[in-house]
């Protein structure tokens, strides 16, 4: 597992490093599982965006953050409504959801 906080200091929407984007779409095959974790989704590029299998979203709130959230199929008004230490998680393929809370 490698873990990427604030992933968005290292690419833009436009450019991922070629380290990254092999990582995001690559790592599977290797069993190396990517787990990028964020509070600025409208900052990921496509080739992260492109290989995600599993989203988990804790409360957003703005115009971008939300779009972003519709972008890679989450329900906005959902994720911006949720109360603190909750999160719903979608798997991508499947469109299996879980609600949940942490605290």
């Amino acid at each position: 597992m490698f873990l990427a906080d604030e992933i968005w200091r290292f690419c833009t929407p436009q450019t991922t490093p070629r380290e990254l984007a092999t990582l995001a779409q690559m790592g599977r095959f290797e069993d190396i599982e990517l787990v990028v974790r964020m509070q600025t989704p409208q900052k990921l590029s496509a080739s992260i965006t492109g290989s995600v299998t599993e989203l988990v979203f804790f409360r957003l709130h703005g115009h971008l953050p939300l779009a972003a959230v519709q972008s890679m199929g989450g329900v906005p008004a959902e994720v911006e409504a949720l109360p603190l230490g909750s999160f719903i998680a979608w798997a991508c393929q499947s469109g299996g959801r879980l609600d949940g809370r942490v605290f």
